[in-house]
């Protein structure tokens, strides 16, 4: 069975959206939290996915407190009645006002179908379609009204945007004219030899020789050239069955697969316990960037030296994790 933990309360910032009307939260209104919790014999599973993945399932997802935006949640009245008819399994109500608590219970009410939405901000808007049928039930009414006007909007800015860029394109032509075409040319040819370099070094592994071996980096090239003709398919299973990141185009792969073909496999952070390490080739340091937290803004940050564990070939199923000998130092 799948459990979530909701909370109710005010904004501590602007920087997190609303997934109904996917328009930023402003700081001090009130929000909707959902957030799954995951049972302990999943999270093995999840914690081999890529960070971005892993927050996008157990990473609590915001709301604005109104009907339309938390139908996004769950759209079945008969869902709502049964998880949130009242707002005793919200977290966060007790630190609210009379005022906030009974927002917060009106928006429940009408989720469940016991209250009319009423009065919304476009109701001149409303008012002015109003017709003979005006007796009958007059939300699908507002609610198609409400995304045309979203919907011109979002149009009213995209052409605001457009005329913006074409302007700004016509100030970048009008100085390139006045200096002469050969800034143009210049700066095109820059850009294409700097791509063409990039290409060529892709896949090159630069290193340290006092941090990497002369004859362990001459391995991982010569490898990298190898691993070339495998697929992406092919690659993923290996990095998998090592707990490596999967994340990433096919240069990326090949390059992961490569190092811990030689070095050895990075363990998991021993701080956060799931991030996973970047290694720096030229210093012999890990760092771990960690997991996103939407609440502080921050990452774990660990960085030092570890002690990488032995890489498990394809068609190996052996249990390496406790084999000790196995283990390669960072260096």
């Amino acid at each position: 069975m799948v459990n979530f933990t909701f909370s109710v309360g005010p904004s501590p910032n602007a920087r997190a959206g609303c997934r109904g009307c996917k328009q930023k939260i402003a700081k001090g209104v009130l929000r909707f939290m959902a957030k799954q919790e995951i049972d302990e014999d999943k999270m093995a599973d999840i914690e081999m996915m890529d960070p971005r993945q892993k927050y996008a399932i157990i990473g609590p997802k915001y709301y604005c407190l109104k009907a339309d935006c938390m139908r996004e949640w769950r759209k079945s009245e008969k869902w709502w009645k049964s998880n949130l008819s009242d707002t005793s399994p919200l977290l966060g109500v007790e630190d609210l006002d009379a005022d906030q608590v009974a927002q917060v219970k009106k928006v429940l009410r009408v989720l469940c179908g016991e209250e009319d939405e009423g009065d919304e901000d476009d109701s001149d808007e409303d008012d002015s379609e109003e017709d003979d049928d005006s007796e009958e039930d007059d939300r699908p009414k507002k609610k198609k009204a409400a995304k045309s006007k979203a919907k011109s909007k979002a149009k009213a800015k995209a052409k605001a945007k457009r005329k913006a860029d074409d302007d700004s394109d016509e100030d970048s032509d009008d100085d390139e004219d006045y200096g002469g075409g050969k800034k143009r040319k210049a700066k095109a040819k820059a850009k294409q030899k700097k791509k063409k370099k990039a290409k060529q070094t892709a896949g090159v592994f630069h290193f340290n020789s006092s941090v990497v071996s002369q004859a362990d980096g001459d391995k991982i090239n010569q490898l990298y050239e190898d691993l070339m003709v495998l697929t992406i398919g092919q690659l993923k299973p290996e990095l998998k069955k090592n707990q490596q990141k999967i994340s990433g185009n096919k240069n990326e792969l090949v390059q992961r697969v490569a190092q811990g073909r030689v070095l050895g496999r990075t363990p998991k952070c021993a701080v956060c316990g799931a991030g996973n390490l970047d290694f720096d080739p030229m210093t012999g340091n890990y760092r771990c960037k960690g997991f996103y937290d939407e609440d502080h803004y921050q990452h774990c940050g660990f960085k030092g030296v570890v002690k990488r564990l032995k890489w498990v070939l394809p068609g190996d199923d052996s249990d390496d994790d406790s084999d000790d000998d196995g283990d390669k130092d960072s260096d």
